[in-house]
């Protein structure tokens, strides 16, 4: 068992600041993740114009302008990089003991 994890099973100060970094960590990582998905999902809505043909043609849904894919295409890319980055960190976390204890 590591220094601070004893620390926090005699203290119980000690075992709320632990938590209350962790949650603050966890605020942080998830402000990151939403930043950090902006490029990725231009990149990736850009990469997917087969797809947003293929959904124009198929469904009759306007993806594709003379500019490019619509807005929608660049939300739906958006909302499922933030979906499927947030929902990852959260099982990554779920998964390891709270606070910095060994």
């Amino acid at each position: 068992m590591g220094r601070l994890a004893a620390e926090a099973a005699c203290s119980p100060s000690i075992e709320w600041e632990l938590k209350m970094f962790d949650d603050g960590l966890g605020v942080v990582t998830t402000i990151a993740i939403v930043v950090s998905s902006i490029p990725v999902s231009l990149v990736l809505t850009l990469w997917l114009v087969p797809l947003w043909r293929w959904i124009e043609r198929v469904y009759g849904l306007e993806s594709l302008g003379h500019s490019g894919p619509a807005e929608w295409c660049y939300l739906a890319t958006y909302a499922l990089c933030v979906v499927l980055g947030v929902t990852g960190y959260w099982l990554a976390r779920r998964g390891r003991p709270s606070g910095l204890a060994e």
